[in-house]
């Protein structure tokens, strides 16, 4: 009954970060699709593609880059984290839990006393 916590801030940096590049994507293509001034220039980045060889310095970086940050995402997903709710010692067959915060608490006011 050891319930881990959610990865929520990894998760969401990550959706943040695919939701700017999907809508400055968005926003670029239907800029070029109406004829109106572009916020990013298709022609231009697709110059700079262009013009970037396989064997460029660029490409290894940007490989290296992504691969370890792709390392370092599986690695925060794969890896435990403290348990939120710690189990109790089943009695008459059920099982329960305590979370931390509230054990701690207890522990404290048992101390004070």
């Amino acid at each position: 009954m050891i319930r881990r916590p959610r990865r929520v801030g990894t998760a969401t940096a990550l959706a943040a970060a695919l939701l700017a590049l999907s809508v400055a994507t968005i926003v670029s293509l239907v800029q070029r699709l109406s004829g109106a001034r572009q916020f990013v220039s298709y022609d231009t980045v697709a110059t700079r593609l262009h013009d970037i060889h396989w064997g460029d310095t660029v490409v290894l970086t940007a490989g290296i880059i992504v691969a370890a940050l792709g390392l370092l995402l599986l690695a925060l997903a794969l890896t435990p984290g403290r348990a939120v709710v710690v189990p109790l010692e089943p009695m008459d067959g059920s099982d329960a839990g305590i979370d931390r915060r509230s054990l701690r608490r207890l522990s404290e006011s048992e101390g004070s006393r």
